[in-house]
């Protein structure tokens, strides 16, 4: 298969090298030109002067059978299209791959994204469906780091309405240390993805007041039982509430180094308000992002979420850290 991967920061390199270690695929890597550190970063990785995305993910040595380019011109050719873009930048690549995938109708466009649509507050997954039929989600507890590391197997959710499209991603997967469950709830997964994101920085806060760790999983479960008053407004599966790409990646994201449980851990020192707002300027943390826009659903729509408005307390009107378990 020619498997085209856009784009490559921390997570889309990280998939290209576990794609590329399985020796089954011709993969090209895309490195977007938006600035003199990416322009030189392409340079050094095309005259073999650097074997590493020294920007994103500098300890893993990218495999000779990696490809790479500054276009989305491979995307015309590519079987399977990855798009691993951040959220919040994420349109104008799918547009330069929508308009390829148009004159290549066999191809199939994988988000590999988490995140809300910033025009109509739904997943990421659900606004980019509305647009094709070969189109996929892939989803769960993978950070990337990990995902590059060679013998460890992984799980996570894959959601199409294509049925066909769910086996031709089985396919470019074997070989390699990721397994997927397929399925047809493309709005469970999507949603999850978004869901996790958010429910991780009250983790975070939690993490950074001390809190022990029957705490810290009490709050895994506080948690996992509000995300299911938010699957069920969008229509979810019953299963899916137990899949990789909810249970699985909410556990994790958690657990792991991600940095929405570092946004958290700042917050839990009760910073002021406009602390606040400079981190965000500085980093991007999506967990913040997914917060603001289920915090408005939840507003609009009567959903009861009390770790969600607390969450939104802390982050948006620095209330205060200790706030984050009490009452229900």
């Amino acid at each position: 298969m020619k498997i085209f991967v856009a784009d490559a920061g921390v997570f889309g390199t990280a998939f290209a090298i576990m794609l590329a270690r399985a020796g089954r695929h011709e993969i090209t890597l895309l490195i977007q030109p938006y600035s003199q550190a990416q322009k030189d970063l392409y340079y050094n990785l095309c005259a073999g002067t650097q074997k590493t995305n020294y920007l994103y993910l500098p300890d893993a040595e990218i495999p000779e059978n990696v490809f790479f380019t500054d276009t989305f011109e491979a995307a015309t050719t590519a079987d399977i299209i990855l798009l691993a873009v951040p959220s919040k930048y994420i349109w104008n690549s799918f547009s330069a791959v929508y308009h390829r995938t148009k004159r290549n109708p066999k191809s199939a466009l994988v988000l590999l994204s988490k995140g809300f649509d910033n025009k109509t507050s739904i997943p990421l997954g659900l606004a980019m469906n509305d647009f094709l039929s070969n189109f996929a989600v892939i989803s769960g507890p993978t950070f990337a780091r990990e995902l590059q590391s060679p013998y460890k197997a992984h799980v996570a959710s894959c959601a199409s309405y294509n049925i066909g499209i769910i086996k031709k991603v089985k396919e470019m997967l074997l070989g390699s240390d990721l397994r997927i469950e397929g399925t047809t709830d493309l709005a469970g997964v999507s949603w999850g993805g978004c869901l996790k994101n958010a429910y991780a920085v009250g983790y975070g806060i939690c993490d950074g007041l001390g809190y022990s760790e029957t705490m810290l999983d009490d709050y895994i479960w506080r948690a996992h039982k509000e995300l299911k008053v938010f699957l069920d407004f969008a229509g979810a599966k019953e299963k899916t509430y137990w899949s990789p790409a909810v249970w699985g990646d909410l556990r994790i994201t958690c657990k792991g180094e991600s940095r929405n449980r570092a946004f958290g851990k700042f917050l839990a020192e009760h910073r002021a308000k406009k602390d606040i707002d400079e981190h965000l300027k500085k980093y991007t943390v999506e967990g913040y992002e997914a917060m603001i826009a289920l915090w408005r659903l939840a507003h609009e729509k009567g959903l009861s979420a009390p770790l969600l408005y607390r969450i939104h307390a802390i982050s948006c009107f620095g209330a205060s850290p200790n706030t984050i378990l009490s009452g229900n």
